[in-house]
């Protein structure tokens, strides 16, 4: 299931661990890890590991900005995907992702931090463009209520 509510922002300087929270959710919903890459469990809906009688739903829940981060991994700078892509869904060392895309260890958690970086900026954005339409809507739709309020006919939006 994916989570509609809109997250708080985080300051700026939380957003950095909250990109890399993101980036563990993305790997585990691209991956299908617990899930079907669509939020669904693969297993059974209810547990028969409960005890006291009753099953306990089991419904993975995904951060509604994975897919935006999804997205954006497709189209950001080819180093920095294909770095974030062996660091968070690749299995292995970090010594062995280095040896096998070529780059020393320095080069890989440079690019793996320009790549956090770029992606925490971009959800930012949208982020901004989200609250930018909301504030509209609202002023819309209270101009669209006052004019229906007065007795004229209400302005359409």
């Amino acid at each position: 299931m994916i989570d509609t509510s809109q997250p708080p922002i985080p300051p700026t300087a939380e957003a950095h661990y909250y990109v890399r929270e993101l980036l563990v959710q993305w790997a585990r919903w691209a991956t299908g890890v617990d899930t079907s890459g669509l939020g669904y469990s693969r297993s059974r809906a209810y547990s028969a590991e409960a005890s006291g009688g009753y099953r306990e739903a089991r419904v993975p829940l995904v951060n509604r900005d994975v897919p935006h981060l999804d997205a954006l991994i497709k189209v950001m700078p080819e180093r920095e995907r294909v770095v974030i892509t062996a660091h968070y869904i690749e299995r292995g060392t970090v010594r062995d992702k280095c040896a096998r895309l070529g780059l020393s260890k320095g080069l890989y958690h440079e690019l793996l931090r320009a790549g956090q970086r770029w992606l925490q900026h971009e959800i930012e954005i949208i982020h901004e463009r989200e609250r930018m339409a909301d504030q509209t809507a609202q002023v819309v739709g209270r101009k669209y209520r006052m004019g229906a309020a007065v007795g004229g006919k209400p302005t359409t939006p």
